[in-house]
């Protein structure tokens, strides 16, 4: 789902990634890369929930003085991995680990987030839950193997999906809700997943729902920054009864999904038609993109020339 997205908004910026297989060149930084933030996010939540589901408690009020102790520790251990000497650094380890002048880290204010939840049916149950990807010794140990295959709307073509989903919270019934971790200062909103430009929430309903048989009723995104977010903005109606944080359900929660659906069918159209134009819109769409010192983007070269997008 997320090549197919990155095709959604930017067809030749997937054309220069995955088709003529560019990099984007190496930064030297004193501090830890936005990508490798975001690695590090995702191995401590991961650790600290399989460690902390493996004692069958939650987390809550009366267990959370052993849940800081535990993340603290794991995170610790994980930013011990790194080797940096500057004050950029040090920062980035108060903003994570907390400091008694500043107050707790993103940790513990994801800690905090956690116990808002702590009397939902929905309990934390999937960590980094891959389909079709190989195993990774950080893979749950239910992960699937083989990549979900889809059907087209009329039924001739079929759609091999492959992903990791970074957490799936599961009722005693088997409703599921899935969460995706983002270190960034933002992440797809609501009318993005109607547009068809964010598919992977969609998408990894359906395709757990097609592993398990089980319903899904909806996927946020969990912000962890410095300050933390939890954002359900795909749900049924029926989430309402599950989930203790407030959110909007969506107009049409399964129409949604099947469009999410028709729309990966017909960017993997385009992409075997060879269809790479540039964005239609008057700026870039991402502003933060890998190719922006070589991308020929201009938004007077259309009106100047005529050129179709």
């Amino acid at each position: 789902p997320t090549s197919l997205e990155t095709y959604a908004t930017c067809p030749f910026a997937y054309f220069l990634s995955r088709v003529i297989g560019l990099d984007a060149l190496p930064e030297v930084e004193p501090n830890l890369s936005a990508s490798d933030r975001g690695t590090a996010i995702h191995h401590v939540l991961n650790t600290f929930y399989r460690q902390w589901q493996a004692g069958g408690k939650r987390v809550s009020l009366s267990t959370l003085a052993d849940a800081t102790e535990m993340i603290l520790r794991i995170a610790k251990a994980e930013l011990d991995t790194y080797s940096f000497q500057s004050p950029l650094w040090d920062a980035t380890k108060i903003q994570m680990l907390g400091d008694p002048r500043t107050g707790p880290g993103c940790f513990e204010r994801f800690l905090a987030s956690e116990i808002l939840e702590e009397s939902s049916p929905l309990v934390p149950s999937r960590f980094e839950f891959s389909f079709g990807m190989g195993t990774e010794a950080s893979d749950d140990p239910a992960s699937s193997p083989e990549p979900v295959e889809l059907a087209s709307p009329d039924g001739t073509k079929n759609l091999r999906i492959r992903g990791r989903i970074d957490r799936i919270d599961i009722t005693p019934s088997g409703e599921f809700l899935i969460y995706d971790y983002k270190s960034g200062s933002t992440h797809p909103k609501a009318k993005d997943i109607e547009a068809g430009t964010a598919l992977q929430l969609p998408l990894y309903l359906r395709a757990f729902e097609q592993i398990t048989g089980s319903h899904g009723i909806g996927g946020g995104y969990y912000t962890i920054r410095r300050e933390v977010e939890r954002n359900i903005v795909l749900a049924d109606a029926r989430a309402r009864d599950l989930l203790i944080t407030r959110f909007r359900p969506s107009p049409d929660f399964a129409g949604t999904i099947r469009h999410s659906c028709d729309c990966a069918f017909a960017y993997i159209e385009g992409i075997r038609n060879g269809q790479f134009p540039l964005p239609p819109e008057e700026e870039c769409p991402n502003r933060y993109c890998d190719f922006r010192r070589i991308c020929r983007f201009d938004p007077y070269r259309i009106s100047e020339t005529g050129e179709e997008t």
